[in-house]
Order: structure tokens, then sequence, then C-alpha cells
């Protein structure tokens, strides 16, 4: 989890340095935690999926307009992601990476707050895909979400704020392979809320 931190952060770096000189946005960290609830849609006897699972992420944030008095604005997140069974039975947990496309429409604005809401776009490629009892890895998994979001930036003056989001899975679906003696497929689909919490750098970013 570490080494993907790490590359989250020189991204976000890479990021930072070619657009911090020609636009006005966001630049900040976020941790994230969700549960999601999954239908397993295989019929593997070996390896059963249904049930809760818990997603925590550590990530880079890049947004359009987070004091800025618009209507839109275009949030990037890139993560760290961890998705894993909470108990029970034989089971498959994932580590990787994910990034969301948040569509904001701010319904409320001033100097101080910023509350807007919109769609999520989220994809995600897990290349650790181990099994529960021996943490053993077997194979990779790919996934996606359309989710709803709603999210309040708290303004600090100059050039700090403080963000945070909450959203619910609409339809969200894993795919993948993994192998237990013989081939079998990873095929789920998935719902349940999120939340994360951000803290921003505003660069030409003012209400």
């Amino acid at each position: 989890m570490k080494q993907k931190q790490s590359l989250i952060v020189i991204i976000g770096m890479a990021l930072s340095f070619w657009v911090s000189n020609s636009f006005a946005l966001g630049l900040g960290l976020s941790l994230g935690q969700g549960t999601e609830e999954w239908e397993d849609q295989d019929d593997s006897i070996l390896v059963n999926n249904n049930g809760d699972r818990k997603v925590s992420s550590v990530g880079f944030v890049l947004d359009t307009a987070v004091a800025n008095n618009k209507v839109f604005n275009y949030r990037l997140t890139l993560m760290a992601e961890e998705n894993e069974r909470d108990s029970g039975g034989a089971y498959v947990n994932l580590k990787g990476y994910a990034m969301t496309h948040d569509f904001g429409f701010g319904v409320f604005r001033n100097k101080h707050v910023r509350l807007w809401l919109g769609p999520q776009l989220k994809g995600a490629y897990y290349e650790e895909m181990t099994h529960s009892s021996n943490g053993v890895e077997i194979g990779d998994a790919i996934g996606f979400g359309l989710n709803a979001v709603a999210g309040v930036n708290v303004h600090l003056p100059k050039v700090v704020s403080f963000g945070f989001t909450a959203g619910y899975q609409v339809l969200g679906a894993y795919g993948g392979d993994y192998d237990l003696t013989d081939q079998y497929d990873l095929d789920v689909t998935s719902s349940g809320p999120f939340f994360s919490a951000s803290v921003i750098f505003r660069i030409n970013d003012d209400y």
C-alpha cells in the first residue's frame, strides 16, 4: 500500500507542476472510506463473494472550481485503494488503483462555502487479488461504478479549503480471473455508501 501511495503522490506532483501556472484550480490529498454489498454472479463453490465489503483509499485530488463562483466543477481523484471482505467463509481481497470523475454543480456558493452535487464515474484496476485463507495472490481484477455524489468545500482565508464528499454507488461491477486449481471468474455487482475528506490548496481559485 505504501508503494501505491508514493506513486499517487508523484503523479499528483507532476500534474501540479504542469497546471499550477496556467489554470485556476485546487490540488490536494484525500482519505476515503466506504462499504459495499456484493452480489456474486459466478457459480463457483470454492469462493463465496456475496456479502459486505469495506473500501479504503488515499488519493490525490484535482478540482477545477473549489472556491470559484462557477456553477460547474470537475474533480479528478487518483487513489490507492483496498477492497476487503468483512468476515466469513472463503473470499477474495483486492488492492490496486482507482480513479473517480466527479461532475459537480454548485447549488450554493459564497466566499466561505461551496455545496455541490452530481454524478460520479469510477474506474479501478486491482493488481493484487488474494485469497482470504492464506493471503496468496491468485489474480487481478477491474471494476467500475456509476455513483451519485454530493460535496461541501469549506474555505479558509487565502489558499486552503477542506472538502467533504458523500455518495452512493448506484451500480458497480467487478470482474477478473483467479486460479484455485482451476480457472474461475470474479463476477460480482455491488452497491453501497462512501465518504471522503480532503485538504485542498487553491491556486488562483477564489470566490
